[in-house]
């Protein structure tokens, strides 16, 4: 027996038949100049390539409109300080005296643990607010290159206490600061993920007599936020994650409150009810549901042929974990959530959205399947469902975090991984419409054209107004531009070209000038912080605390990764029996 044979028969889909995948399914490899990027079939970009008659197109507005990004922050410059160096190494004495007076201290940390609430008057930029601005996002760069410094001055890579928890805040700054995926950031995870296994994490606590109770429920908690940013970071890039179940037997941590133990405790307490609602009772559930979305990422990132009877075993595994959700975290709307906490009905959003992302990313296989039988026409209504369930979420979002909002102060929350979610979901419909028009049937049940081409609409004003500073919208936005300008996208049943101006053929214009939205105008006046958001408005406004830091001693600071989304070199469309066919024939397609 093979390693390879005997590394699966540990996996949950150990019969799975030998050979190999589909092109189809091979993914996408883009190669340039300066860099080689990959990423699978379960991509977005990777999706978006399948649209045969879109690269064209895309390629002709980009060399027309040219549209540049925004001038990045001192943060989005190059990949994360630690992977590629740090300009100047410091002293222990050194940073200690760096740091600001403990008031000052005090507050930073108290507003960490208070979910960041940074805002106290919502979004009114000044004159002065932008200076204030500009020096806050000096002093961010600071406190982000001094955990660089003091990681490299603790030696890191020899394991040496909170090393782990410090790693797993720099990522996290790394990727809130950042508006699109950067590959450095996956790299950076694989140096978490090897410290973590080289210090025993991977291992169950109970294995260890000697440890303290104390000790081992931190490091369960510590292992599971390293288990969760594998499998977010993973599924950003497209790449295969980096742990798998089989080489850990760490158990999940406990329920319970910071209080019900401490440093002294001998035997921990019994974990809490699952109907009280902890602090840890959220991770705990996004532990559980990380473990099973860790199955179908495996599953689509094997390179051999998967029998569909594993696609519907995995399809129960998630409906069971979705199901088992809580209560007191599951999702029913937003008008159910009147009672709750900013930071609780992001909970329940985010564990929406893993839960649809995972149904995506487990069926888009069978979606262009035209074969009329049982399991396609499952497959192409979870898909789409899924896909339309995820823009339901983007719009609601972008509509709650605004000024005033319920979600404003929770806005940093939508970053980058986030927004993955919603790039994946817009590519699924967009290639579901180019393909499905013409060949539509009952599969898509009551999922129609309609349902979809409204939906797409929200999103690509979304899109269109993030696309000065992420290069992810940018392109996502010329593809829905491309599509939903496009009137063969639709069979003859859709809106008619008088009754839906979307139908109108769009020759390529700038952003600015939108011809898909013609109240764009209207509509960026109620965009006065950009989607997805982590915008300096957000610290600009921490007053309180900027004021006391005034004096901190920063030192001067020093894009992201050159990556494509369409160049799948395609030549041509195949049409229908060399007629003219109410949509194109997609030859490439999976």
């Amino acid at each position: 027996m093979t390693s390879r044979d005997r590394s699966f028969s540990a996996s949950p889909y150990a019969d799975l038949s030998k050979g190999n995948s589909p092109a189809s399914d091979c993914g996408s490899l883009q190669l340039t100049q300066s860099s080689t990027n990959y990423v699978n079939s379960a991509h977005w970009a990777a999706i978006l390539d399948g649209i045969a008659d879109l690269k064209i197109l895309l390629d002709e507005e980009e060399v027309q409109e040219n549209t540049q990004l925004d001038e990045p922050s001192f943060a989005q410059r190059g990949g994360p300080q630690l992977l590629y160096g740090c300009t100047s190494l410091l002293t222990k004495e050194e940073i200690l005296a760096a740091i600001p007076e403990r008031p000052v201290v005090d507050r930073l940390i108290s507003g960490y643990f208070n979910s960041f609430d940074m805002s106290p008057d919502p979004g009114i930029k000044t004159p002065a607010s932008s200076l204030r601005e500009h020096d806050l996002q000096c002093k961010i760069e600071a406190f982000r290159q001094k955990i660089v410094q003091c990681l490299i001055l603790g030696e890191y890579a020899k394991g040496p206490p909170y090393v782990l928890e410090t790693l797993m805040l720099y990522i996290a700054v790394e990727v809130v600061l950042r508006s699109d995926a950067e590959i450095g950031i996956w790299i950076l995870l694989g140096t978490i993920v090897q410290l973590a296994m080289h210090m025993g994490y991977h291992r169950d606590p109970h294995r260890f007599p000697s440890m303290s109770p104390f000790t081992a429920e931190m490091r369960k908690r510590v292992w599971a936020t390293v288990v969760e940013l594998d499998i977010g970071i993973s599924t950003q890039m497209g790449l295969p994650r980096l742990i798998k179940h089989w080489q850990t037997d760490t158990g999940e941590p406990s329920n319970l409150h910071d209080k019900d133990f401490d440093r002294d405790t001998v035997a921990m307490p019994s974990s809490r009810p699952e109907t009280e609602l902890t602090p840890m009772l959220f991770r705990l559930v996004k532990a559980r549901m990380t473990t099973t979305i860790g199955f179908v990422w495996d599953l689509v990132t094997d390179t051999r042929p998967c029998p569909y009877a594993e696609i519907m075993k995995m399809d129960s595994m998630l409906e069971d974990v979705h199901s088992a959700i809580p209560q007191c975290l599951q999702w029913v709307s937003m008008a159910n959530c009147i009672m709750d906490s900013p930071q609780v009905i992001m909970q329940k959003v985010f564990l929406e959205i893993m839960f649809h992302r995972a149904r995506i990313v487990l069926h888009q296989r069978n979606l262009h399947s035209w074969q009329a039988d049982t399991q396609n026409d499952y497959s192409q209504q979870a898909c789409l469902d899924a896909a339309l369930k995820l823009l339901d979420y983007q719009h609601a979002l972008q509509e709650e975090t605004q000024p005033f909002c319920r979600l404003y102060q929770e806005r940093w929350r939508v970053h980058s991984l986030v927004n993955d979610n919603f790039l994946l979901a817009t590519s699924i419909l967009c290639s579901y419409l180019q393909r499905a028009g013409a060949q539509s049937k009952g599969g898509a049940g009551a999922v129609t054209g309609e349902t979809i081409w409204t939906s797409l609409q929200k999103t690509y004003n979304i899109w269109v107004h993030s696309s000065s500073s992420s290069k992810e919208a940018q392109k996502a936005a010329r593809a829905l531009r491309v599509i939903l300008g496009n009137r063969n996208c639709f069979s003859s049943n859709s809106a008619s070209d008088e009754t839906n101006p979307l139908l109108l053929q769009i020759p390529p214009a700038s952003f600015h000038d939108d011809p898909i939205c013609p109240d764009s105008e209207g509509s960026r006046a109620r965009f006065n912080i950009q989607f997805p958001v982590f915008d300096a408005t957000a610290l600009a406004n921490w007053s309180m605390v900027n004021d006391d830091i005034e004096g901190f001693p920063f030192t001067t600071p020093a894009s992201s990764v050159d990556w494509q989304m369409i160049d799948t070199a395609i030549n041509g469309i195949q049409s229908h029996g060399g007629e003219s066919p109410q949509i194109p024939d997609i030859a490439a397609g999976r």
